[in-house]
Order: C-alpha cells, then sequence, then structure tokens
C-alpha cells in the first residue's frame, strides 16, 4: 500500500494476550477522560484517532504493542477467550499465543501473515480465514494455511493434526521457513499456495527436517 495512504490509517496497538493491565486500563481512561476516542477491535487491539507521538510512547510504556497494519511481518496472534475461561475449549489457545509470539511475533515474511488460534473446532477467533490457523481438539491442534476473509477469500488448508504446543512450534518454524524461501515478494500466504499447491509445501516442509 502507498505510505502517503497508510498514514492516514489511525493508530492502532496491540494488547498483549488480549488482557489489560491496571497500568493500560488507567491510561486508557485518562486518553477518554481528555477526548481521546477509544475503539476496541476484534482482534485484541486498541485504535486510538489522532494520537500525538508523545501518547503514542505512553502506550509503548505502557506494554501496548504496535500493529504493524500493512507491512510483511508476521502479526501478533489472535486468540478466543479459551481456556480456563471457555466451557467449550479443548485447549488453552491462550498459552500457545504466548509461545507463537515469543517465537514468530514481528519476524519479516514476504506479505503479512495474520494468526488465529481457538480452543475448540467452534472457531470464534476465525482460524479459518487467516493465513495461519489453529483449532483446538481433544486429541491436539489442527494447523490450517492460506484462509483469507477478503475479496477472493477461501478457508485455510490443512498442514498437519493432532498437535501439541511443541510440535506446532516446530511445524510453524518449517512452514515460514518454507513461505520466506519461495514466495514471491508481497505474496500473501493464500496466493502461494495456490500457486505451488499444498502438496509443494508439505514436501519441502518435510525436506526442511
Amino acid at each position: 500500500m502507498n505510505p502517503e495512504i497508510l498514514n492516514k490509517f489511525p493508530k492502532s496497538f496491540y494488547v498483549p494476550d488480549g488482557i489489560l493491565n491496571q497500568l493500560q486500563l488507567k491510561l486508557l481512561s485518562d486518553l477518554s477522560c481528555n477526548g481521546y476516542e477509544i475503539i476496541l477491535s476484534g482482534n485484541s487491539s486498541v485504535t486510538i484517532p489522532k494520537i500525538d507521538d508523545i501518547t503514542k510512547e505512553k502506550m509503548k510504556e505502557a506494554g501496548f504493542l504496535d500493529l504493524p497494519h500493512m507491512e510483511n511481518k508476521v502479526f501478533y496472534a489472535q486468540t478466543c477467550l479459551s481456556k480456563p475461561y471457555c466451557p467449550m475449549s479443548r485447549q488453552d489457545a491462550r498459552n500457545l499465543s504466548k509461545k507463537i509470539n515469543k517465537n514468530f511475533y514481528g519476524i519479516n515474511t514476504p506479505a503479512k501473515v495474520k494468526v488465529s488460534i481457538s480452543g475448540c473446532p467452534n472457531g470464534c477467533s476465525e482460524p479459518l480465514v487467516r493465513d495461519i490457523g489453529l483449532m483446538g481438539y481433544p486429541t491436539g491442534y489442527t494447523l490450517t494455511a492460506g484462509g483469507f476473509a477478503g475479496r477472493n477469500g477461501g478457508i485455510g488448508e490443512t498442514i498437519a493434526v493432532d498437535l501439541n504446543e511443541e510440535q506446532v512450534i516446530e511445524k510453524l518454524k518449517k512452514l515460514f521457513f518454507v513461505y520466506k524461501g519461495y514466495a514471491n515478494e508481497k505474496e500473501r500466504f493464500y496466493k502461494f499456495l495456490r500457486r505451488v499447491d499444498l502438496g509443494f509445501i508439505k514436501e519441502k516442509m518435510e525436506s526442511a527436517e
């Protein structure tokens, strides 16, 4: 996207793990009292239009993370409510998201990569329409890739099933290795998958072992 257009978007910040602490709540309350509009988004983020540079730094100091918008990087993993709060959850999606964010958040990729994790097959966080999706089952996680919710979108295809958290991290390392090695510049994951097909990606992931 044209940088001039990109700069017109209001500034957004991730809430780490989707949980606001006392300092962050106080800062948002103070900003609201000072006339700022606080907009909550569905991907564990807050958007603040017309924010100044000093306030941006205060947000970072409080533990909020920059949302990269259209940058070619791995975005912060989005999760559902998950365990221990959701009775439907079969896996602890929030715990897995911490591990994924620690290993992959912000790494450079051919195009932006959105990651979504749900604790059960209901998929409240919409993992099947994200570049990388993970759904929890009683036997482990199912890993999908190539989902896309926009124009010409589609459902992600299955990479692996019955994965524990450590296996998820290892699979993602190989998946990103293949994506970075064979995707074209600015080629979103769904386009990459449709160009090379699922079999090619799995084959290259296996050879990376």
